[in-house]
């Protein structure tokens, strides 16, 4: 059966969604790295990290718009899934697995190093960028987490778009995960050699 038109709609704002905030945090954590200035680093941080406090966690706007839009897409394609029959095609699991697996690293890897890159850079300081931010801005755990969790989404949605078996969706994942982390590594020779001239 075809899907919800509306139901459908949804998705497909949903990972428009994930991927709006997934990208906000790449283009401005290669914004940080270009930075030379404390006060350029400030300003790209408090922009990021606008938001509030929620608990023992600083939630940013960024935050809440990959959140929501991850439980769209959830709520969503399970009930799609369900009703088009294909819940019994080997893509789902294997999708259901990979968004499972890439909750926790925003809360947990992402965002403390976000806002400890803030923190860093609070005040009212200007002039060169210390190395105690400079090592913060360019921490290579936060680069191979954000470059492996887009390329784990642009596996997730390869699934959802050409519904492969379940060999082929366990095969895509793990070509996805590989490919995000050699372009991280790319990334972090690419900042040695820099570094190094």
């Amino acid at each position: 059966m075809e899907p919800n038109p509306a139901e459908l709609f949804l998705h497909i704002f949903g990972v428009i969604g994930v991927f709006v905030g997934y990208g906000t945090l790449l283009l401005a954590t290669t914004a940080l790295g270009r930075a030379r200035k404390i006060e350029e680093v400030r300003v790209i941080a408090e922009a990021l990290t606008a938001g509030r406090r929620i608990g023992f966690e600083q939630i940013s706007v960024i935050d809440m718009i990959v959140v929501v839009a991850v439980l769209v897409v959830g709520v969503t394609g399970l009930d799609m899934a369900r009703y088009t029959g294909d819940w019994h095609s080997g893509w789902v699991p294997v999708a259901i697995v990979s968004l499972l697996l890439l909750a926790p690293v925003g809360p947990l890897i992402i965002n403390p190093r976000m806002q400890a890159i803030a923190r860093a850079a609070a005040g009212d300081s200007i002039g060169e960028l210390p190395r105690s931010v400079r090592s913060r801005v360019e921490d290579e755990v936060l680069s191979v987490a954000l470059k492996t969790s887009f390329a784990i989404l642009i596996g997730i949605t390869f699934l959802m778009t050409l519904k492969p078996s379940l060999l082929w969706s366990v095969a895509a994942m793990m070509t996805a995960m590989a490919g995000g982390a050699a372009w991280a590594a790319a990334g972090m020779v690419a900042n040695r050699l820099v570094r190094h001239r």
